[in-house]
């Protein structure tokens, strides 16, 4: 790999550590995201089509309420959320 495309994997891998991209499909999603110390990061809607970028101290502990309509991409990863996903609708995870 190229001096400049090693260097440009390195920025991407720093830049998305501990990061949290949340996207609202269709429907809006309410969304409760707390880092290590318990301290809220973000607590209310996300709005349909919107995007909300965090970042913090993992790790973090998510309530997601209309979760199938939510994509959480943690440092670059897309979290399946269907494992964490209880009755109404509603996922409950941590990402370390």
């Amino acid at each position: 790999m190229p001096a400049g495309q090693a260097a440009s994997a390195q920025t991407a891998r720093t830049a998305s550590k501990g990061t949290i991209r949340l996207k609202a499909g269709a429907k809006d999603s309410w969304v409760e995201v707390r880092e290590a110390d318990g301290s809220a990061l973000h607590n209310g809607l996300v709005k349909a089509g919107d995007t909300l970028e965090l970042s913090g101290k993992p790790p973090y502990r998510l309530v997601i309420g209309n979760a199938s309509h939510l994509e959480v991409v943690y440092e670059g990863r897309t979290q399946d959320l269907a494992p964490h996903m209880r009755a109404n609708n509603i996922a409950r995870l941590e990402l370390k």
